[in-house]
């Protein structure tokens, strides 16, 4: 059985306006996608931001809300006869998920756009919800991501005082069988950093991915960590360029094998209007590398592999792996993708929203050659 675990990072839905300008090494997609209806919201604001499979199921998750930034939890499962909302505890917006086994599902959210983190857990008859490790008085915990490696389900994010922004640090969480229990890297000198993305192929070989540096002072420097099984440690990233307002977000860490490692995520402009710059690192065993991508402009919220390919999930153009290049990909028509999953094998789920960005819908679309 093979652990698939996907989310999106936060503000996705107004970064995926910007998309990814396609420049080069486009690769067509026709009838490669077949959209498949979810239950809507008319309401409200719905939108799927995780999507997660294994062992014959699949899930996705999401927020709906009617005043932003608050949202309240909505899942939905796949079967036969398409997707039906299930409920589940409100643990505010999910932003990662991972099916270990159809008995063993989990999902971390977030109360708002900032708030205590959480999670939930499905156990094949309820959902219950499971705190985070707990906090000094006076602090809130973003959990961002969660992460499989080997029988080790991990999550990641942020840990910041009340009414200072400007300084934090990281957390890095392992489930020990009843609670979350931190196993905090040693961070660096910076004054604030934070870890937002973790994965690994084994219990021995974990990567925690996250950046340092405060805001307005260029986009920060990229974090990773190795885990080992026993310590972290810290291995330098190529710097990133960007403007003194801009924030560079890795959001995903993806690992085929202990010199076969992937790391993406995105330099974000201040200025909404501003398109986000696409970044990506591989690890080959000794170092990281910056990848070379045929875009110049969008985001990457998710890595996901579907048999020998390894996606990138953008909002307008996903990016899969030949083995040698990267390449675009047509998007599905009348819908934003945020995150995906592998489903049937060697299938793509993309999942996000489609309309108006006042009254979103769950939207869900299937790539398949």
């Amino acid at each position: 059985m093979r652990v698939v675990v996907r989310g999106a990072v936060a503000g996705v839905v107004a970064a995926a306006a910007v998309g990814l300008a396609v420049t080069s090494g486009s690769a067509s997609a026709e009838a490669g996608w077949t959209a498949e209806p979810v239950p809507p919201r008319p309401d409200t604001s719905s939108i799927l931001t995780s999507a997660a499979s294994g062992d014959g199921v699949t899930w996705a998750f999401g927020g709906w809300y009617t005043g932003w930034p608050i949202y309240s939890t909505q899942a939905y499962l796949r079967g036969a006869d398409g997707w039906t909302e299930q409920q589940t505890p409100d643990i505010g917006r999910p932003t990662s998920s991972a099916v270990l086994s159809r008995d063993n599902v989990w999902v971390i959210g977030q109360e708002g756009k900032v708030g205590t983190g959480t999670s939930m857990h499905w156990d094949g008859k309820a959902w219950t919800e499971f705190p985070v490790a707990p906090v000094p008085p006076n602090h809130y915990q973003g959990v961002s991501r969660l992460g499989v490696a080997g029988a080790d389900v991990w999550a990641v994010g942020s840990l910041n005082q009340a009414g200072r922004a400007s300084s934090g640090r990281g957390t890095a969480q392992r489930w020990d069988g009843k609670a979350w229990v931190e196993v905090v890297p040693p961070g660096p000198s910076e004054i604030w950093w934070t870890l937002t993305g973790i994965g690994g192929s084994g219990s021995e070989d974990v990567w925690a991915i996250g950046r340092a540096g405060e805001y307005g002072q260029g986009p920060g420097k990229p974090l990773a960590f190795h885990w080992d099984g026993k310590a972290w440690t810290e291995f330098p990233m190529p710097p990133v360029d960007g403007a003194a307002n801009s924030q560079l977000m890795l959001v995903d860490v993806h690992a085929a094998a202990p010199n076969d490692v992937w790391a993406a995520g995105s330099v974000r402009d201040a200025d909404p209007n501003k398109p986000s710059k696409p970044v990506m690192f591989h690890w080959d065993g000794t170092q990281w590398s910056a990848v070379k991508l045929p875009v110049d402009a969008g985001e990457i919220n998710d890595l996901v592999r579907t048999g020998d390919t390894l996606w990138a999930i953008g909002a307008a153009n996903p990016l899969r792996h030949n083995g040698t290049d990267w390449q675009a990909v047509d998007a599905p028509q009348g819908g934003n993708l945020l995150a995906g999953t592998a489903i049937d094998g060697d299938k793509l789920l993309g999942v996000g929203y489609n309309g108006s960005t006042t009254r979103e819908q769950p939207f869900a679309s299937v790539y398949s050659e």
